[in-house]
């Protein structure tokens, strides 16, 4: 079975990144990540499929230019509009991680405020940031049920996709206005 990260530049990041011989390497020059090149088109979403223990989270961690864990190095070019960069910055990218942390006891509008009081948001904009996202995802027939677990069989709580959604949700709802 496959998992996938998705690697979404936002639509309002300038330009493409593009990574030329993207790899890491351990101490004993065991790679962790085979070079690898490639291109993010800017506004598009780009999926990282692979095996557990693929490399998927070694890639974007060395993309964003993230410390590799361990004792581990990177290497190669990530360009943005054909500028070498050292990293991308808040806003240009998002990553929604396999496995999103959801409290299955929260309603679905309770975790994008949640969320938005963890980001320092006060307490007024909250609701008012919270239901704009509910709007644009879809959300306002399940705003009000609960996370619940994702073990597919309580209609009490949200579906699997549905939990994706949300962990996305989050992260809109958290970025800067």
């Amino acid at each position: 079975m496959h998992s996938m990260l998705v690697f979404t530049l936002c639509a309002t990041a300038a330009a493409d990144v593009t990574w030329r011989n993207l790899s890491v390497q351990r101490p004993d020059r065991q790679f962790l990540l085979k070079p690898t090149s490639g291109v993010a088109r800017a506004g598009s979403v780009t999926a990282v499929l692979g095996a557990s223990g693929a490399g998927k989270s070694t890639f974007l961690r060395a993309l964003v230019n993230a410390a590799p864990r361990g004792r581990a190095t990177s290497s190669g070019n990530v360009q943005a509009a054909g500028t070498k960069v050292k990293g991308l910055r808040y806003g240009d990218a998002a990553l929604l991680a396999q496995d999103g942390a959801l409290f299955a006891m929260l309603t679905v509008r309770e975790t994008l405020e949640f969320a938005l009081a963890l980001a320092g948001v006060d307490k007024a904009t909250r609701r008012k940031r919270a239901d704009a996202e509910l709007r644009r995802l879809g959300f306002m027939n399940v705003a009000d049920r609960r996370v619940g677990f994702d073990d597919g069989g309580s209609s009490a709580a949200i579906s699997g996709g549905e939990r994706r959604r949300l962990c996305v949700a989050v992260e809109l709802a958290r970025a800067p206005e």
